[in-house]
């Protein structure tokens, strides 16, 4: 008997795991999502009951007065310990992460490391990209685009071809980046000459490049941060 109960209470798990697999996430009821995460020491009745009152806590009390809930609020429940507590909280944090992904909002470019962030999937490269990213007044990130595969070279980057997608997006500043397979992040001399002449076309247009991110394997350099865009 205990077999066959142990049995039925992976199927019923694995049954809600293959609705989330094939349904759309929102068709998941609430109870069958923290039923994957929050299970582990109920009896199916009992967690019934802790399902009910977790509900009814979370989204009929709380919500009420509050746009948050937090570990203190959690604890209250009947059945919930410190580490289910911690587990529905970080199912909260996952949930509001996906939500920002797939909303309109921009990642802000306020420090140097903001930038090198965006350009962490070229660091690894074995040739060199040159990366421009697109900021608005508000040094938010509205498109990011590869300019050119190569060595990095001044006959090569054409000022043109950086700001013409500034135009089109009316970007207000660009921050340049690109990658150094050797795994030394140095600025090199030919570095900065491309970057002195797309900061002088940048006056002209009336975009400003805000910073130039060399980024390798071992780290990242800001030519801003060391006073080298001019």
């Amino acid at each position: 008997f205990n077999m066959a109960k142990k049995v039925l209470d992976i199927l019923d798990k694995k049954e809600i795991k293959i609705k989330c697999l094939v349904c759309k996430s929102e068709d998941v009821k609430i109870e069958d999502s923290l039923f994957t995460c929050n299970k582990c020491g109920f009896t199916n009745n009992q967690y019934k009951e802790y399902l009910k009152e977790l509900i009814d806590t979370t989204y009929n009390n709380l919500l009420k007065d509050k746009t948050h809930i937090g570990y203190d609020d959690l604890i209250t429940v009947h059945g919930i310990n410190q580490a289910k507590a911690c587990t529905i909280l970080a199912a909260f944090e996952l949930s509001k992460r996906a939500a920002g992904l797939g909303s309109n909002a921009l990642p802000e470019i306020q420090k140097s490391i903001d930038a090198a962030a965006q350009l962490t999937f070229i660091r690894n490269r074995k040739k060199e990209y040159f990366v421009v990213l697109y900021l608005n007044t508000r040094d938010q990130l509205m498109k990011r685009e590869i300019i050119s595969v190569g060595t990095l070279d001044s006959s090569l980057i054409h000022p043109r071809e950086v700001f013409q997608p500034a135009i089109a997006c009316n970007a207000a500043r660009v921050i340049l980046g690109h990658n150094h397979p050797s795994g030394d992040h140095t600025p090199s001399t030919a570095d900065r000459s491309v970057t002195r002449r797309i900061v002088e076309a940048g006056k002209i247009l009336g975009i400003s490049v805000r910073d130039h991110i060399v980024i390798s394997e071992h780290g990242y350099s800001s030519m801003a941060d060391k006073d080298m865009l001019q």
